[in-house]
């Protein structure tokens, strides 16, 4: 993989399309097309189920000094664009993660190693030059488990983009602070304003980011689903997700949500304070509003056990937060009953933003939620 990720945010600020076929790896190239491909194809199910066929949504990767995402209003249409870097970090991510036996100690840790490599890697997205040298061994089914989490999580960062054109807030940002791009990930550009004035704007992009979240997570719910109800011929899929007791949703939906929670605490980039000028809540703020959202989807289209999804859920998490915090991603001794008051005060903040701003886009947005 030929990635340069070195140069300085305010060395380039104009994106520039990234070229696939730039990557050596034949496997990771084939998962960076995968992805675009599924872009490619939630864009045309969107115009035509929405009925906005005359306002496409392009994707397309891009060279960015920044771990970043974007959306913003192109032409007659929209246009999604995601730093080439963040599937191959996602990737790396999760392949270190499954090393360790402790996280879904189901799965055998034994056996041939498929994946066995150590690299530099960078373990905060704000700071390229934080690096930590990290051995990756994971056997076949690990293997396979650590690619499908990967790319779990680089759907819901494309489906999240998505939901920003779906509620309206690309025209809403050009309307209320005359930008034309909404950045993700990590690089947050404060709105051009001063006092109360700023303070609004930045009350409203919290709550737009909380709404792109819940709109992503309700239509992962679809990819959760393909998990769940494989033929007996996809044994690899059986063998990450099903269980033992018959409980494969609960199971695969537990799994979804503690990959997310590592997903959000890489991007948080270790940084544990509750951050209120941050336009994205705190990793465990965020993994709980889209951990309600993937159940309520879930429940409300199949039976499920809440009680045995939630024990699930403790149990995938615990084992998630072992390894993250080896690998000095998650800090436990923060965790204390007041920082998860702070949590809670904070979840129930972010649904008064929600419900305060909902109709702010409501001429733009395609769909209700």
């Amino acid at each position: 993989m030929m990635l340069d990720h070195h140069t300085r945010a305010e060395d380039v600020r104009v994106t520039t399309a990234f070229d696939i076929s730039a990557i050596s790896d034949e496997a990771i190239r084939r998962d960076y097309i995968h992805l675009q491909r599924r872009a490619e194809n939630l864009s045309v199910s969107f115009a035509e189920g929405y009925g906005r066929p005359a306002s496409p949504i392009r994707f397309r990767y891009i060279n960015e000094s920044e771990f970043n995402a974007f959306a913003s209003c192109e032409g007659d249409g929209y246009l999604v664009e995601l730093n080439a870097a963040i599937p191959l970090f996602v990737m790396i991510l999760f392949y270190r993660l499954l090393t360790d036996p402790r996280v879904l100690p189901h799965l055998d840790a034994s056996g041939m190693v498929a994946s066995n490599f150590e690299l530099p890697f960078i373990v905060d997205p704000d700071d390229f030059d934080r690096r930590v040298d990290w051995k990756v061994a994971a056997n076949p089914i690990r293997a396979f488990a650590a690619g499908t989490l990967a790319d779990l999580c680089s759907t819901f960062v494309v489906l999240h983009e998505f939901a920003h054109v779906l509620c309206g807030h690309t025209e809403g940002l050009l309307h209320f602070e005359k930008d034309r791009k909404l950045a993700e990930m990590v690089t947050r550009a404060r709105p051009k304003r001063k006092g109360k004035a700023r303070d609004t704007a930045i009350a409203r992009r919290k709550a737009w980011e909380a709404d792109a979240d819940v709109v992503a997570a309700a239509f992962l719910v679809q990819f959760v689903d393909e998990l769940v109800h494989v033929d007996e011929a996809n044994v690899r899929t059986r063998q990450v997700f099903s269980h033992a007791e018959g409980f494969h949703l609960e199971h695969t939906l537990a799994i979804t949500v503690a990959a997310l929670f590592a997903f959000f605490s890489y991007v948080q980039g270790a940084r544990d304070k509750l951050d209120r000028t941050s336009d994205h809540p705190h990793p465990q703020v965020r993994a709980r509003l889209v951990k309600d959202i993937l159940f309520q989807v879930a429940a409300e289209r199949w039976d499920m056990d809440g009680e045995k999804f939630h024990a699930l859920l403790d149990e995938r998490m615990d084992e998630m937060m072992v390894v993250l915090e080896d690998v000095g991603l998650f800090d436990p001794k923060q965790f204390t009953a007041a920082f998860d008051r702070r949590i809670d005060r904070e979840c129930a903040g972010l649904r008064k933003l929600r419900d305060r701003y909902r109709e702010s886009c409501a001429q733009w947005c395609w769909v209700e939620w």
